[in-house]
């Protein structure tokens, strides 16, 4: 009797942990599917002020909700950073590249959702030109 009610009860387990597993629902506060574009920095997706919000403003007309944007592609800054060489190829002594993505990303329309912007970097590529760099 004891053997039979041990078997019951690992057949209930068993079921219990695959009924969990097999039930994968979405996450709180992520979207239930990612229509995602890939804004790269060799091209002019947000090297200006005019060009990031053009990308932001067209990723949300053609109803994308998800963008990933390079920050760093041969170890450049394209965000404010202590850390890394700002890129040569932004315009705009000022102008930082994620942050101007992060401020569209939030419409002020309330009816508009937010973008999810999510960072993306080379983490091979170290220098593109002869001689290497002074460090």
């Amino acid at each position: 009797m004891i053997s039979t009610t041990r078997n019951y009860i690992q057949i209930l387990l068993a079921a219990l942990v695959l009924g969990g597993a097999l039930y994968c629902g979405p996450v709180a506060g992520h979207p239930s599917e990612y229509r995602a574009l890939w804004v790269d920095t060799w091209n002019e997706g947000m090297l200006d002020l005019d060009s990031t919000r053009l990308c932001v403003g067209r990723a949300r007309e053609h109803r994308f909700n998800t963008l990933f944007v390079e920050v760093s592609k041969v170890m450049d800054a394209y965000y404010q950073s202590d850390l890394l060489p700002r890129a040569d190829n932004i315009r705009g002594a000022d102008f930082d590249p994620l942050g101007a993505v992060l401020h569209y990303a939030k419409p002020k329309n309330p009816g508009l959702p937010d973008l999810e912007v999510h960072a993306w970097m080379v983490a091979m590529r170290v220098w593109k030109d002869k001689p290497l760099p002074d460090t």
